[in-house]
C-alpha cells in the first residue's frame, strides 16, 4: 500500500510540475499494475478508487462538469460502501472543486463541513484537513455571518506551527468584513495583545516577513482593508 501511495504522489507531482501527459502515462502504468491483482480484494478496490483522482482532476481542468462530477459521486458512493473515511474525505474535497465552478456556495459549505466532521472522526487528520479549514474560512467570509465559527477555524490553523504564518492575513480578512462585530474584533486584539487594528497590522507585517512575495502582498492587502 505504501508503494502504491508513493506512485500516486508521483502522478500528482508529474501533473503539477511536469506535464499532464507524463502524469497520465504513470496513471496508466498503475492501472495495469493493479489489474494483476484480485479485484475482490478490499485493498485493491481502495487503491483503484484512489487512482480515480487523476481523471477527476483532468475533468476539472477541462471543465467537463457533468462527467467529472458524476465520477466523483460514483467514487464517493463506493468509498462509503467500503466505509473508508479517508477516501470519503478525498472525494468530498474534489466534489467541492466542481461546486465552485457551478457557483453553489451553500452546498460547497455543507460538503466542506461534512468533510470536517469526518476528519474529526480520525485519530490523525488527512492531508486535506488544513485545506478544508481554509475553504470554509474563505466561504463563510464571502457569504457573511458565522464570524464566531470563522474565528474558531482560523484559530485552529494558527495553532499549527506549519500554518501559523498563513493565518495573519485571514485574521485581517475577518476584521475587514463589515459584519464582524466588536466582540470578535476585541477577541482578536486581545489574543495578540494590541490596542487597535493599526497596531495589529504593524505586528503582522513584522511576523509575516518570511512569507513569499504573493502571500505577503495578500497580508498587506487585507491589512489595508481592515484599517
Amino acid at each position: 500500500e505504501s508503494f502504491f501511495r508513493i506512485k500516486c504522489d508521483q502522478i500528482y507531482s508529474l501533473r503539477d510540475d511536469v506535464s499532464i501527459e507524463k502524469a497520465s502515462e504513470k496513471h496508466r502504468e498503475l492501472e495495469k499494475y493493479l489489474s494483476n491483482f484480485n479485484e475482490k480484494d478490499i485493498t485493491i478496490q481502495k487503491a483503484t478508487l484512489r487512482l480515480q483522482t487523476h481523471p477527476i482532476v483532468l475533468n476539472l481542468i477541462e471543465r467537463n462538469l457533468d462527467d467529472g462530477k458524476k465520477l466523483v459521486l460514483d467514487c464517493l458512493a463506493k468509498a462509503k460502501e467500503l466505509k473508508d473515511i479517508e477516501l470519503q474525505i478525498m472525494f468530498l474535497y474534489h466534489l467541492t472543486d466542481f461546486l465552485v465552478l457551478e457557483g453553489k456556495l451553500q452546498e460547497y459549505i455543507d460538503i466542506s463541513e461534512e468533510s470536517l466532521a469526518l476528519e474529526n472522526q480520525l485519530q490523525k487528520h488527512t492531508p486535506y484537513y488544513h485545506a478544508i479549514l481554509q475553504h470554509l474560512i474563505d466561504a463563510y467570509i464571502f457569504k457573511g455571518g458565522n464570524t464566531e465559527k470563522v474565528l474558531q477555524y482560523i484559530d485552529e490553523l494558527y495553532n499549527d506551527p506549519t500554518y501559523m504564518i498563513q493565518t495573519y492575513a485571514l485574521y485581517l480578512k475577518l476584521l475587514g468584513k463589515p459584519d464582524t462585530d466588536a466582540v470578535i474584533r476585541d477577541e482578536v486584539l486581545k489574543k495578540f495583545e494590541v490596542k487597535d487594528v493599526k497596531e495589529l497590522v504593524e505586528n503582522f507585517e513584522i511576523l509575516g516577513k518570511d512569507l513569499n512575495s504573493n502571500d505577503f502582498y495578500k497580508l498587506l492587502f487585507e491589512g489595508s482593508k481592515a484599517l
